[in-house]
């Protein structure tokens, strides 16, 4: 069991990410309908389908671009009645993850499902769509497709524009506020799992690039906050820690997912399917 500490932190599971509050029920996918004979029927052509987005991120107090913006989320279905007041989930789909490039674009190739079989409808909730990098306020939406994606440019009536098949929005970036407040950077921190659906065992693989940032952001959070001697050898709060108390409230993790998945690759490296975490993660603080 991972360690706690005796404020009200919540602990990670390598299955629901670090920090994360996000459907990670998605490991059990619905199962599929099945034809009268009882074996599921391959759709004649992709059930679901969805262009190629193109995006800028500038920051939005000078508007210059923002490098290495993390910009992920996932597809998903939902399975009709109500959970909680919505939609209950259907079936994982799909997960992704790029970054911004030295010009702050970010470019979502097209996909279909191609032959194969899904369960559940397309809703209003799913795909989830982030962006997150520290210092900047997280953005998020819930969508019905990712066509719907719109810059929060501020600026009224744009349309986008399509070149070669690709929604193109360059000409209109979105603006992503920076934070100063370091209890408004842990709470960007702390909801950038939302955006995050894994499935299987390897499901994390599909968010690697946002794993290691939010680890590296946690440590550093923890080296400007908490006092170096209250810090053990890995950088997390001892259990005698006492946080500041602006912090108090917070839901503090003690252990990132990324130090899980290195652990456990070692733990078990001859049945170990995924990638190498050891070599994946090697920028880890």
């Amino acid at each position: 069991m991972t360690h706690r500490h005796s404020y009200a932190y919540r602990v990670a599971i390598v299955a629901c990410m670090t920090l994360v509050v996000s459907a990670c029920d998605a490991q059990k996918p619905a199962p599929t309908p099945a034809t009268s004979s009882g074996a599921a029927a391959a759709p004649s052509k992709p059930l679901f389908s969805e262009p190629a987005v193109r995006g800028k991120i500038v920051d939005a107090v000078t508007q210059q671009p923002i490098q290495g913006v993390i910009v992920y989320g996932f597809y998903a279905t939902t399975g009709g009645g109500t959970l909680a007041g919505g939609s209950k989930f259907g079936q994982h789909v799909k997960s992704f993850e790029t970054e911004t490039d030295a010009s702050g674009v970010f470019t979502l190739p097209a996909w279909n499902t191609g032959t194969r079989v899904i369960s559940g409808t397309m809703g209003n909730k799913f795909p989830m769509i982030g962006f997150y990098k520290p210092g900047y306020d997280l953005w998020y939406d819930n969508l019905s497709s990712i066509a719907q994606y719109r810059p929060k440019s501020g600026i009224a009536g744009t349309e986008v524009e399509v070149k070669d098949g690709v929604r193109d929005w360059t000409k209109f970036p979105h603006r992503l506020p920076p934070i100063t407040n370091e209890r408004d950077r842990y709470s960007a921190l702390d909801d950038s799992g939302r955006m995050m659906m894994f499935e299987g065992e390897c499901g994390w693989e599909a968010y690697a690039k946002l794993l290691l940032v939010q680890h590296n952001d946690l440590k550093e959070w923890y080296q400007r906050n908490i006092p170096v001697s209250e810090l053990d050898t890995k950088g997390y709060p001892k259990g005698t820690a006492q946080l500041p108390a602006q912090f108090r409230r917070l839901s503090i993790v003690f252990e990132s997912t990324v130090d899980r998945l290195i652990k456990l690759h070692a733990r078990s490296s001859k049945s170990w399917a995924c990638s190498d975490s050891q070599r994946l993660f090697g920028a880890a603080k």
